[in-house]
């Protein structure tokens, strides 16, 4: 978010949904409308068609909408404005403990949130395996097959 902004601008939905009316907007737009225009975009429609009654369903429950923005509300996450220079968090420059097991990281590589500069982690993370599939955000959903593979080549 900070040296990358292309990726600050991929991060922007965050601010969005840290918005305290998002709710109220979603009430007035509906929640089908909220699913075509924001959580789809990171999603192949199509592929979503089948799934998306119960999705729907499940976001209407009493509470639903709320808890999954809080969890980007909760997140200690920084999303900067394009337009904004705010302080480097100390954190980004420190020392940063490697990981000392094995790591599989399954990546979709269309994916228009999380953008494949993040992959550069060998520095964190020596015993490293990154898998890179043709898929958005959601890949266990939307290529559960590849996932499995993946991670059963991983595991042998």
């Amino acid at each position: 978010m900070f040296d990358d902004l292309e990726q600050r601008a991929a991060s922007q939905y965050i601010r969005a949904f840290r918005n305290p009316d998002l709710e109220k907007h979603i009430e007035a737009i509906g929640l089908e409308t909220f699913f075509d225009t924001s959580f789809s975009k990171h999603a192949d429609l199509a592929a979503m068609a089948e799934d998306k009654a119960a999705y729907l369903d499940e976001w209407g429950q009493p509470g639903a909408i709320t808890g999954m923005l809080n969890w980007y509300r909760a997140s200690v996450i920084v999303v900067p404005e394009m337009d904004e220079t705010p302080p480097r968090p100390a954190f980004l420059d420190a020392p940063f403990p490697q990981t000392r097991m094995p790591v599989l990281v399954i990546w979709g590589m269309q994916d228009s949130a999380l953008l494949p500069s993040q992959l550069d982690l060998a520095k964190y993370v020596p015993d490293l395996t990154i898998e890179k599939i043709d898929a958005g955000h959601f890949v266990p959903w939307q290529k559960p097959d590849a996932v499995i593979a993946a991670m059963r080549r991983w595991a042998v």
